[in-house]
């Protein structure tokens, strides 16, 4: 059976629906990991969307990283305006802005590389 992927990253809102849809989809996963039926390896959990200047957003994000110490990357994704704008200009946002989400995206390939080249093959 051919594979559609090696590892997943897991990208979650920082927000209440992000946390339940979590909770569902891990659940979903470690299902599939004890039928033997999940082919590909967790990367790591991406908090998206974080804005601690709304009030939940440290107590949603302390939720996920207690939960899953291992599985949540370092990186955090910001809320900005300019990564729902790349994309209609068909520009990463990365090329597209010097952000605080471009640097972070940035630095999400630099902690993927490292995190999967400890990782057995």
């Amino acid at each position: 059976m051919p594979f559609a992927a090696q590892h997943l990253i897991v990208p979650i809102r920082a927000e209440y629906l992000g946390l339940e849809s979590l909770a569902q989809l891990l659940r979903w996963y470690r299902d599939r990991q004890a039928a033997r039926r999940a082919s590909a390896n967790m990367a790591g959990i991406l908090l998206t969307v974080v804005d601690y200047r709304r009030p939940a957003t440290r107590e949603i994000v302390d939720i996920i990283r207690t939960h899953n110490r291992h599985g949540v990357l370092r990186t955090e994704i910001p809320h900005d305006p300019r990564v729902a704008e790349a994309p209609s200009h068909g520009i990463p946002v990365v090329h597209y802005a010097r952000s605080k989400a471009a640097l972070a995206y940035e630095q999400l390939t630099d902690e993927l590389r490292k995190r999967l080249a400890r990782r057995p093959r």
